[in-house]
Parts: C-alpha cells; sequence; structure tokens
C-alpha cells in the first residue's frame, strides 16, 4: 500500500465530504506520511518504499483514522447551509409556479445553481449518491455542473445539470465523453429552456481514484476532473 492508496482508505470512511475536503484531507495524510519518511530517509538511510511502508504502518487503520478526522466536520453548518438554500428556494417556487412562460424557466436554473439534488427523487439519492460535489464549468453562456457521484462495483454515476449564466436565459443541449471510459447509461431527469439535467453511468474498474469528463461545444474543449470514492470491500 503506498500513501495515495491509504490516503483514499481514510477517506472512503468518512461521510459528507466536499470536493474541497478530500482535497485538503488527502494532503494532510500524505503530509504526514511523508513527514515520517524524511528521518527514515536520511539518517537511517533505508530506501523509500521500506520507508514508505513503515510510514504508513506507524499511522495505523486507515478507517480508524477516517473516523477520527470525520469527528471534526461537523454537519451542522452543512445543514444549516442547505435549509437556508431549501427555504429560498421553496419562497421562489411559491411565487412563480403559477406564471406561465419564462419564469418557469427561473425555477428550473434556480434550482440547477442552488439545489440540483431536488431533481432527484428521493430513493434514488439514497441508492446511487455516495458524495455531493461542486464541480463547474462554463462553455458558451451555460454552466455545466457535477453535483453528485456515486460508484459501485467497476461502474461510477456522475450527475450533471446545466443552467445559462442569466436566470432568464435559455440552456443550450450538450454531451459528455469520459477519457478511457465506457459510457453504460444516460438517463434525463430534467430538459427544459430553463436547465437540463441527467446522469452518466460510465465503466471504470474500481478503486479508481476520479474519472476525467470532456465537453466539446462551441469549438471548445472543457475538461472536468471528477473524484471518487469507493466502498472498501470485506
Amino acid at each position: 500500500m503506498d500513501k495515495k492508496e491509504y490516503s483514499r482508505q481514510v477517506i472512503a470512511a468518512m461521510r459528507h465530504l466536499r470536493a474541497d475536503e478530500i482535497a485538503a484531507i488527502r494532503a494532510e495524510i500524505e503530509g504526514h506520511i511523508e513527514d515520517r519518511m524524511e528521518p527514515l530517509l536520511e539518517l537511517q538511510g533505508i530506501d523509500e518504499e521500506e520507508a514508505q511502508r513503515r510510514s504508513i504502518a506507524a499511522m495505523g487503520d486507515p478507517a480508524e483514522i477516517g473516523r477520527a478526522f470525520q469527528k471534526h466536520y461537523s454537519y451542522f453548518w452543512l445543514w444549516v447551509d442547505r435549509a437556508i438554500i431549501a427555504l429560498i428556494v421553496l419562497v421562489l417556487w411559491g411565487t412563480v409556479w403559477r406564471i406561465p412562460g419564462h419564469l418557469e424557466n427561473v425555477k428550473d436554473n434556480l434550482t440547477a445553481r442552488y439545489a440540483p439534488m431536488s431533481f432527484l427523487h428521493e430513493t434514488t439519492r439514497k441508492q446511487w449518491v455516495d458524495m455531493e460535489v461542486d464541480l463547474r464549468a462554463q462553455v458558451g453562456s451555460d454552466i455545466l455542473r457535477v453535483y453528485a457521484v456515486g460508484t459501485k462495483e467497476n461502474e461510477a454515476t456522475i450527475f450533471w445539470c446545466g443552467y445559462d449564466e442569466s436566470i432568464h436565459g435559455q440552456v443550450g443541449q450538450w454531451s459528455v465523453e469520459y477519457e478511457d471510459c465506457h459510457i453504460l447509461e444516460i438517463l434525463v431527469h430534467a430538459s427544459g429552456g430553463g436547465a437540463y439535467a441527467y446522469v452518466d453511468t460510465v465503466e471504470v474498474e474500481t478503486g479508481t481514484p476520479s474519472v476525467t469528463a470532456v465537453v466539446k461545444r462551441y469549438g471548445e474543449r472543457i475538461t472536468l476532473d471528477i473524484p471518487l470514492v469507493w466502498e472498501e470491500t470485506p
């Protein structure tokens, strides 16, 4: 086991992390391992592979480390943030749902911006979503967003939505390819003028730390590196 695999196992033992939190935890864990390796390399003359093995062993069980880290990531402010967003969306929905025309698009646009999980049925969220993320890229006037991911054996599920940068704008149609991955299924959840939401299921080797999505439109080529978290195999 190397330091990247160790940090992956630590993260796999945690839940409800944002992409930036995953990156910070990975950097901290790997930094601790490198700090432990330094005296072994410099003072004891041990080769790098053996120094890394001893340093990882000294760190302890990655699952226990993950549970210890989890205590420092309180859910309180996460739920407060979501409650505020949900309240705003509900107020806006209550104001515009009866009004025809472009205001319906405004509602969809705001949902994609602030509460894209609302596109998913509760059963879908429980069965398929392992981690919420917030990865965005702009193509023309459209904002493309990955808002959640899930994994199971040799498959990754990527949840996408798109909206125009103006809340009154019309979102265009677009498609995504994946580097070194085969798309198994595409399921559309919403396809209106104000927002577009769908789910890709791609074939990927279990344990792969990330997949790279490629969007080609208007002569541009945009890539997004999407992190994946896998459950430990018993």
